[in-house]
């Protein structure tokens, strides 16, 4: 019997369905409460999106990996049209729902800072136009993950759905997608805004002008991204090397032992779902530091 059978399917079982509750209940009640108390500023309203674009990347992404790994259904080895379009949506809902945590730490820095012509950056109406390009965009960005999406003989006369089958386009997602866009450029971006939010926050500690609710909301943002970085690297640093070796002659151990460590990584660390219910426990500590 294989290690992807003894260790992968019952883990994915039992752990992927206690993130896959966890990570519904805790987007689920983010949006809940965003909408009964009124979406009325820019931070709010980047939170509900990320939250509703996570709750699709969560059905789309770990509920489907939890009926292919743990059950052996997968309807993207029969149907292209769903191939294509989980890979597309995944994808898509992935970025949007992390530029929108990027954008909510931008939005914080604005308004922290002591100078009007920076707070008034911070506007409803400004956000709600911005995040609407930032959608049209990620969805026109990924065009090309829903075009190349295909069946794949694994040799075994059954199909997986893969978009590394193209050379060029691997190589893009390898070194480009996977690495600079989707890792690099985030998590700089989030050290960087949090570095002067967190210097703005000193001063204004110092004269009392943040209330309590500024306050929380802030820490929930500042735990967001430091689950993001948490996340996102394992995951990153396994998808280079997964899509760079995809071309190479494989042993049935090897490909054992890669299929164990993704569904590991994947159902631990899938970065949007898990980081609901992590955010609870971890807000009042960081409270401590930030207010």
């Amino acid at each position: 019997m294989s290690l992807h059978i003894l260790i992968t399917v019952p883990f994915v079982k039992i752990v992927g369905l206690i993130f896959l509750v966890s990570g519904l209940f805790g987007n689920l009640f983010n949006i809940t409460i965003f909408i009964k108390n009124s979406i009325n500023n820019s931070s709010t309203y980047l939170l509900f999106l990320s939250s509703l674009f996570s709750l699709i990347y969560l059905l789309d992404g770990l509920f489907t990996r939890i009926l292919s790994v743990g059950f052996n259904i997968d309807p993207t080895r029969t149907n292209l049209i769903w191939c294509k379009t989980r890979t597309y949506i995944g994808q898509t809902t992935s970025l949007i729902s992390l530029t929108c945590i990027c954008y909510a730490l931008l939005d914080q820095l604005f308004l922290s800072c002591q100078k009007q012509k920076y707070r008034r950056l911070s506007q409803l109406k400004r956000t709600k136009f911005i995040t609407l390009i930032i959608i049209l965009f990620w969805f026109i960005y990924h065009l090309p993950f829903y075009i190349l999406a295909q069946h794949v003989n694994n040799g075994n006369n059954t199909f997986i759905c893969n978009i590394y089958a193209i050379y060029e386009f691997n190589k893009y997602f390898s070194y480009i997608h996977q690495p600079i866009i989707a890792g690099i450029i985030p998590i700089l971006f989030i050290i960087i805004t949090g570095t002067l939010m967190y210097q703005n926050i000193s001063l204004l500690r110092k004269n009392r002008r943040r209330d309590r609710a500024q306050r929380n909301l802030t820490t929930m943002i500042v735990a967001q991204t430091i689950f993001i970085i948490i996340q996102s690297v394992p995951y990153g640093f396994y998808s280079m090397y997964l899509s760079i070796s995809s071309y190479e002659n494989k042993s049935i151990y090897r490909q054992d032992m890669e299929s164990v460590i993704l569904n590991l990584i994947s159902s631990v660390t899938y970065r949007q779902q898990t980081k609901q219910l992590l955010i609870k426990i971890f807000t009042h500590h960081i409270n401590t530091i930030i207010s």
